[in-house]
């Protein structure tokens, strides 16, 4: 968790959108390329 007020509004800033959200969420587990990413967001990532 970040210390500093600048950190924690960045961190705040970057969950805001909901896909950034799912991809912290899939790559909590395990580590995921980008077309893994895509194909589980239903491809809203540009690969």
């Amino acid at each position: 968790m970040p210390n500093e007020p600048r950190e924690l509004a960045r961190l705040l800033k970057v969950l805001a959108v909901g896909t950034r959200v799912q991809i912290v969420q899939l790559l909590k587990g395990r580590a995921l390329c980008v077309g893994a990413l895509s194909t589980r967001l239903d491809g809203t990532l540009a690969s």
